[in-house]
């Protein structure tokens, strides 16, 4: 099935190709010069730089593809990342995990607007649950492979997700969104922003049903964010604001889902996330730039399981269980950014985080209540340092050191650093990048009386990435090819006992390749591939890594044959994978091919229309077993601007 891959190029290759040559420069005629500006990247580094330049394993997803592509869930956005795997039980009831180069999902440090959002409460060991996250204000999203525990400390050892809200400009608009579609989904948003002198604001709101396309599974989510900038003389600062409440019913983790689960009542989730942070900065002298930091997140929680039957792969089954789970977190970094020539600048600071996480709960083990509470808390004190040298044009070098001290636990320390070089005649660059993650053990792992084991060690990581970039055909077309090589130690895992208890066991290596092909054969259509082969091992063991494919690739097509009209074409092929269910024991999925199709229409500049088809073709797949895809899922929708 990895030759569907070459197939889909072919197929892309023949569509662009064959279109009418002048066809569509009628209605954008080019004596309409196209801008290309070198984006800034703020994620991986203390030291924001040109995306040219940077020495990152990095994709942005940018603001025009975001409203190209239609789509609620940040989810859906993020499929097509390369090195990157999405598992979605069902629908969006269900937990949205990411896998980034064969890493577990709480290896991926999750960001919105700087924040960090994983909760180490959960049972998951503080993986994000993206299922829950909509791309409400959103204005772009980097992703970064690698480990990056210099930069962000404790759970950046595969990568990070950094998730990037709108700020205000200019003249105050408001706008206002309508959809809906098959299975009563629907969608109602509003957003205001503005500029003023040395003040802006960014305001949006939402509530969003995904209504039945799986059985046994539904999700309800209200989300509401600001975003104030503020700019008196030397100042710059700004603060932002995030609240989000989700309501979700689906079928528990390894029940075998709708198809295969012995239980059929649902398991019912809640959560509420009220998030807000502070970027200030002041220029002490003309190279030196002070800066300060300040964030807090409050989670709340509530999970009530009907547990599930014993089968193939447990005898004994989850039992009927509930919790209910509360965090908050508040950090707090201090930083100074000093240009010692145009060429060298470096930034030295530290940080400061406080965690305080609770659970109350308990397992219903026959007729019998056994309670499951638990309560730490955790206080974490990082000075850090980060080196960026340009002494060529054409050289580019970067190195950070962060020495984290937190409680009950011994110091980490961690390194990175990164050097690219670019050839501009031949428009090549080279990239070669190496660095060091931990994740010390979450709340659940330590303090859950059932399997939690206090003498758990941190786990870590060392990442090596090897990239070349080639520009093609007058800058039209772009070729990525990147080899990576991971190695994570001590990652914890369940031993089954008896008795049960999660322990620091194994050491895991994954490496592969990814690919990434563009082309802009014309300036109305941009045509991206990507191809990701991925090998991982568990060390000393037969054992397989579960949801990790080896193959997974894609080809994204968007076309604004006029003015008015853009065309979005996903096509995502993702390869066969094992997983596993207590009712059936493993079980390997087939591999599938999905498209997404949307289409935009501005018949005027204040309106806007769209029709959005989720797999187009009715593609049957399982992400997990027993758990069916949604299948053509059509929406509509209105967006109006005054």
């Amino acid at each position: 099935m990895r030759f569907k891959i070459i197939l889909i190029a072919h197929i892309s290759s023949l569509f662009f190709y064959s279109i009418p040559k002048g066809f569509a420069e009628t209605r954008l005629p080019e004596e309409i010069p196209t801008l290309y500006l070198d984006p800034i990247i703020i994620t991986g580094s203390n030291l924001p730089s040109p995306k040219s330049k940077a020495d990152l394993s990095l994709t942005v997803i940018s603001e025009e593809r975001i409203e190209a592509e239609q789509e609620v869930s940040a989810t859906e956005l993020l499929r097509h990342v390369p090195g990157l795997h999405i598992d979605q039980p069902g629908g969006r009831g269900g937990v949205g995990s990411v896998y980034i180069r064969g890493g577990d999902p709480n290896y991926t440090l999750v960001l919105i607007d700087g924040i960090r959002v994983n909760d180490p409460t959960n049972s998951r060991g503080g993986s994000f649950d993206f299922s829950s996250l909509n791309q409400d204000g959103i204005e772009r999203i980097e992703v970064v492979r690698g480990g990056f525990s210099p930069i962000y400390g404790s759970d950046a050892m595969a990568g990070v997700v950094h998730m990037l809200t709108r700020r205000g400009s200019g003249k105050p608009t408001m706008g206002l969104e309508v959809s809906g579609g098959l299975y009563e989904t629907y969608r109602l948003g509003v957003q205001a922003q503005g500029a003023y002198r040395f003040f802006d604001y960014s305001l949006s709101g939402s509530v969003h049903d995904s209504g039945k396309a799986v059985p046994g599974d539904r999700l309800f989510n209200e989300t509401y964010h600001s975003k104030f900038g503020f700019r008196p003389e030397k100042w710059n600062i700004q603060t932002v604001f995030r609240f989000q409440s989700s309501e979700m019913e689906s079928y528990p983790n390894d029940s075998g889902g709708d198809r295969f689960s012995v239980i059929r009542t649902l398991e019912f989730r809640e959560s509420e996330a009220f998030s807000m942070g502070t970027d200030a900065s002041y220029p002490i002298f003309n190279k030196w730039n002070a800066r300060i930091h300040f964030d807090y997140l409050d989670r709340d929680e509530t999970i009530d399981s009907p547990g599930v039957a014993p089968g193939i792969r447990d005898p004994f089954g989850i039992p009927q269980n509930f919790s209910d789970n509360r965090f908050q977190r508040m950090t707090l970094r201090q930083d100074n950014v000093v240009e010692v020539r145009e060429d060298f600048q470096f930034t030295l600071g530290v940080e400061g985080q406080l965690e305080e996480g609770e659970h109350r709960g308990h397992l219903l083990v026959g007729n019998t209540i056994v309670p499951t509470q638990f309560r730490l808390e955790s206080i974490l004190l990082a000075p850090f340092i980060e080196f960026q040298m340009n002494p060529r044009k054409e050289v580019f070098l970067t190195a950070s050191a962060r020495w984290d001290v937190p409680e009950d636990f011994k110091s980490q320390i961690s390194h990175r650093f990164g050097f690219s070089y670019s050839l501009p005649v031949v428009r090549t660059k080279f990239r070669i990048s190496a660095g060091e993650g931990f994740k010390l053990p979450s709340f659940f792992a330590l303090g859950n009386p059932i399997v939690g084991n206090p003498d758990l060690n941190p786990e870590k990581s060392k990442s090596f990435d090897l990239g070349i970039e080639q520009a093609l055909w007058k800058n039209r077309a772009n070729f990525k090819v990147n080899y990576f090589y991971n190695r994570f130690k001590g990652a914890i895992d369940l031993q089954e006992g008896p008795p049960p208890q999660l322990v620091n066991r194994s050491e895991i290596i994954s490496k592969g390749i990814e690919t990434e092909f563009s082309v802009r054969p014309v300036p109305q259509l941009d045509v991206i591939s990507h191809v990701t082969f991925l090998e991982t091992d568990i060390k000393d063991t037969d054992e397989e890594l579960r949801n990790r494919p080896k193959w997974r690739g894609g080809v994204a097509i968007q076309w604004q044959p006029f003015l008015e009209l853009v065309l979005h074409l996903d096509t995502l092929y993702v390869g066969k994978v094992l997983d596993s269910s207590i009712p059936t024991g493993d079980r390997r999925l087939d591999d599938y091919v999905r498209v997404d199709l949307a289409m935009t229409w501005k018949p005027e500049p204040n309106w806007e229309y769209f029709l959005a088809v989720d797999n187009l073709f009715d593609a049957d797949y399982e992400e997990a077993v027993g758990f069916p895809s949604p299948g053509i899922v059509p929406r509509i929708g209105v967006k109006a601007t005054f």
